[in-house]
């Protein structure tokens, strides 16, 4: 792990300098500014997920890790789905209905919204997708194709791949692995045909 994060720094340092570089060309557009800077909030959302793989394989305290409003974080992942959302008749909604603000590990909790926010644009062709902070917990529902009942008891299963799995079974396994780590309870409940809703609670200490 620790030499292919090595060899995905080197890149990352690239793209993010090239496009500190194009952010400062006057002569591209506002709508050309806007997709840049979608762009550098998903390379340093990666350069974020590398260093919290880094965190895991060491077995670190993810406190040590930088911190992030989980807020504004589950926001700005919200925001960069916004051209593959718009490709569809779906809807996205984000209600921070939290009373006070939660301090997160940025790369990990990244890595752990991230992922479920991608899965429920993937698997739902249209309607809505929620995201609701609470206090305690963060929801994410949406009205898609549910998950079929025979793999619900396997989705975070390192490489399980399910009859309607686009990947290599591996994010659930990197979302539960994760949520380990910050003490996170994840959670999910599905009804094939209706949607899925899953739910990371927080610990009462945090």
């Amino acid at each position: 792990t620790e030499d292919a994060s090595h060899e995905l720094r080197t890149p990352l340092t690239v793209i993010l300098s090239s496009l500190q570089l194009l952010s400062e060309d006057k002569s591209i557009g506002v709508s050309g500014q806007l997709r840049l800077a979608r762009i550098q909030r998903a390379a340093e959302n990666m350069q974020s997920l590398i260093e919290a793989l880094l965190w895991i394989s060491r077995e670190d305290s993810p406190h040590a890790m930088p911190q992030v409003d989980l807020a504004d974080l589950t926001r700005d992942l919200s925001l960069q789905l916004a051209d593959q959302i718009k490709r569809k008749p779906l809807e996205l909604e984000f209600q921070n209905l939290a009373t006070y603000p939660r301090s997160v590990p940025k790369g990990m909790a990244a890595s752990v919204v991230g992922n479920l926010l991608v899965n429920a644009v993937n698997h739902t062709d249209k309607g809505l997708i929620e995201i609701i902070l609470r206090d305690d917990r963060l929801e994410i529902r949406d009205s898609g194709q549910g998950i079929p009942v025979e793999d619900i008891a396997h989705i975070f299963e390192r490489r399980y791949r399910g009859s309607q799995s686009r990947g290599q079974g591996l994010g659930l396994y990197i979302v539960k692995r994760i949520c380990g780590h910050l003490n996170w309870q994840v959670s999910v409940v599905s009804t094939p045909g209706h949607g899925t809703c899953f739910t990371l609670e927080f610990p009462s200490s945090a």
